[in-house]
């Protein structure tokens, strides 16, 4: 009788707890492995290069490499593997940078590890894992997501993925050049990204902008 071909899975979650959870429940299934685990997403393509899995499953919320700019490189790389975001963040401002970036899916980690299993297998059909009240707002065209012409404009959604993960490092009182030398980038090009960001949120200082991060979930209080 013919094996079924194996699921490989890489997870990237800064906290090892985390990872051992899911690598235990994943591997409960006779044909899931769990092929790597990393505490950012600092080495996701080199993994991905050697291990060749078809699912990533991956936090957003690590130090080190802006993970919405890796999701984009790996998908750029490597199209075949599919990411899958597990956050404890699902706000909209998350949600849409995961869709510019090209993830899969978008799971909380309030949700339950049968789930995650079920949304491995679903991404690995070809079929996306985001939740009905998300995908409400999208439309599904040409192997990509697009926001619905009709869908109310969270002024969040208007940020890049580089200027989300900026504006999150600057509400948790971060410096210029503490956010530079993290996202492997100079303290100039980091400071362009937070003037593009606060013009595009009409916020006028780092005050304002780290209460409106608070508001909006992307950091916590």
């Amino acid at each position: 009788m013919r094996k079924p071909r194996v699921i490989g899975v890489v997870v990237v979650d800064d906290h090892e707890i985390a990872r051992e959870g899911v690598r235990s429940r994943l591997e409960l299934e006779t044909d899931f492995e769990v092929l790597a685990e990393l505490p950012s997403a600092d080495d996701l393509i080199p993994t991905c290069e050697q291990h060749q899995p078809q699912v990533v499953l991956m936090d957003i919320d690590m130090p080190g490499s802006d993970p919405f700019t890796m999701i984009q490189d790996l998908k750029r790389l490597q199209p075949d593997v599919r990411v899958l975001i597990l956050s404890a963040y699902v706000r909209d401002g998350y949600v849409d940078a995961a869709v510019q970036a090209g993830a899969w899916g978008y799971l909380s980690k309030n949700q339950s590890f049968d789930d995650i299993v079920r949304s491995v297998r679903r991404v690995v059909a070809g079929e996306l894992a985001y939740p009905p009240e998300i995908l409400d707002r999208f439309e599904y065209s040409h192997g990509q997501l697009r926001r619905r012409d009709d869908a109310s404009c969270n002024p969040i959604s208007t940020l890049t993925p580089r200027e989300l993960e900026v504006m999150r490092l600057i509400a948790k009182g971060l410096s210029t050049k503490e956010i530079a030398g993290i996202l492997h980038r100079s303290p100039k090009t980091i400071d362009a990204h937070r003037t593009s960001l606060m013009r595009k949120l009409s916020i006028d200082d780092r005050v304002e902008l780290t209460r409106y991060a608070i508001r909006e979930g992307i950091v916590e209080p």
